[in-house]
């Protein structure tokens, strides 16, 4: 955070999942800028030309549209990919996805491509699903 109008000393006193606390110290005034980004990881698994999928739990950010799992559920190691940026009205959301290359199991929602992309589905699943589908090694990166 900055403060962009005023004049005195701010510290950050807590930040948890659902909560920042911020404390100005006695005599601190004007305006503050808080720039909020969450990082989440998509376990990005495919086979050839499918994809694993979950629907988003409702209530919630993309409730009851598809994604891919933000937890590893099948095993292996999965590619850095590039980070993904989608602007929402109050927040960042960075998403870093693992491309996990594996043959299809029973667990979860095995789908075509070119089925997801017609389904309901976020504009970054979209985009990294047109990325997928365009490229059959998409843009991998070394991991940090």
């Amino acid at each position: 955070f900055q403060v962009v109008e005023g004049a005195g000393d701010v510290r950050l006193e807590r930040f948890g999942d659902e909560e920042i606390v911020l404390r100005a110290a006695a005599g601190a005034h004007g305006k503050l800028r808080l720039n909020i980004s969450y990082f989440s990881r998509w376990h990005v698994y495919r086979d050839g030309g499918k994809v694993l999928l979950e629907r988003r739990p409702s209530p919630g950010i993309w409730g009851g549209l598809w994604c891919f799992p933000e937890k590893k559920i099948l095993p292996g190691k999965g590619k850095v990919l590039p980070v993904i940026e989608h602007g929402f009205t109050h927040f960042r959301l960075r998403i870093r996805p693992l491309l996990h290359e594996v043959k299809a199991q029973r667990r979860g929602i095995w789908i075509d491509i070119d089925d997801a992309l017609a389904a309901a589905i976020p504009a970054p699943v979209k985009k990294l699903l047109q990325d997928l589908q365009r490229n059959a090694t998409p843009r991998i990166r070394a991991p940090r």
